[in-house]
């Protein structure tokens, strides 16, 4: 396949994927809990594993960071001063045009995978790809290397050790998808971006809502020298009166409500917040911290509250109703 097919191959393939994404809802999660942990809480806690759709949910996960594996091959080749056969230089050429299209953002497809399969067994590009490939990468480029028949091929449906290994692999912005009643929900994971907040936040003032998920039972542990809790209003404080989410819903989720529960009745709620006087009844303090997390919202945005424990099936169930509430 010459270069200008190959563009237009991949030209179709984002454009196919950009119809998907017309039909999505992004919701940006923040807070206490990192995106792994939230889209497990968001499953059902009866369930054994990952059900078929929620595993091919992390198919576009999976292929864009085997897209980073590969620029780091290319990136390695091409700073390598190893002497390459004809074929090789050819599949070389063929993963530069295929990371070179769309900024690197093409979807992986079966050429892509038999070409890193013939290169992946050639011994000079392997030991030069370990010894010196970014040490955060090599681990999950091994894997999927070896595995990139099956993850490349069109009916490819992921395992759960594939979503472990994408988890290693990234650095950057990734998604979850979930489909609740014929609405599909777009979580964006910031991965290892949450740290520098105020230099990305204002790339997602589109989102349709904000899930802010709040770790009730952390009410009498620290945090940087500070109360857990309290860090936890602070930052919602500077989420939901920033100026780049005038149109976006809030959603809060007091999360782990059982666990808090059975806190308090040893570790009593006043003792860490002095100004609560409801001793160890639950609804009480729960009630207590929703109203200092409502407090904080100056502008009124309009704020969908719940208390949750984790792995319910309704919870996503929640989220999907606050944004077709908003939509009517």
């Amino acid at each position: 396949m010459h270069a200008e097919e190959r563009s237009q191959a991949i030209d179709r393939a984002l454009e196919e994927d950009a119809k998907v994404r017309k039909t999505q809802t992004n919701v940006l999660p923040l807070g206490a809990f990192s995106m792994r942990d939230i889209a497990k809480q968001l499953k059902n806690n009866d369930e054994t594993g990952l059900t078929e759709n929620e595993l091919i949910d992390y198919r576009y996960n999976i292929h864009q960071c085997v897209v980073d594996c590969i620029k780091t091959l290319v990136h390695l080749m091409k700073s390598s001063e190893a002497q390459l056969e004809e074929d090789t230089r050819n599949r070389y050429s063929y993963l530069c045009d295929f990371i070179a299209v769309s900024q690197g953002d093409a979807p992986l497809n079966e050429e892509a995978g038999r070409t890193i399969g013939v290169l992946w067994k050639d011994p000079s590009i392997t030991d030069a790809f370990q010894s010196s490939a970014d040490s955060d990468l090599k681990e999950p480029s091994t894997y999927f290397f070896r595995e990139i028949g099956r993850i490349a091929a069109s009916n490819y449906v992921p395992t759960e050790a594939d979503i472990v290994q994408s988890h290693k692999g990234i650095r950057g912005i990734s998604e979850h998808r979930f489909n609740v009643n014929g609405l599909s929900i777009n979580l964006i994971d910031v991965g290892t971006q949450r740290c520098e907040r105020r230099k990305w936040i204002r790339q997602f003032d589109n989102v349709a809502a904000i899930l802010f998920v709040v770790d009730l039972p952390c009410y009498d542990q620290e945090a940087s020298g500070n109360n857990a809790m309290a860090e936890q209003i602070e930052l919602f404080d500077n989420v939901v009166n920033t100026e780049w989410f005038t149109d976006t819903e809030f959603i809060l989720f007091l999360n782990n409500i059982s666990a808090f529960r059975q806190k308090l009745s040893h570790k009593p709620l006043g003792n860490y917040f002095p100004d609560y006087s409801g001793g160890t009844d639950a609804e009480k303090a729960s009630g207590y911290l929703l109203q200092r997390f409502s407090q904080v919202n100056r502008g009124k945005r309009r704020l969908y509250s719940h208390l949750v424990d984790p792995h319910i099936a309704s919870n996503i169930e929640l989220v999907a109703t606050a944004i077709n509430d908003s939509s009517h």
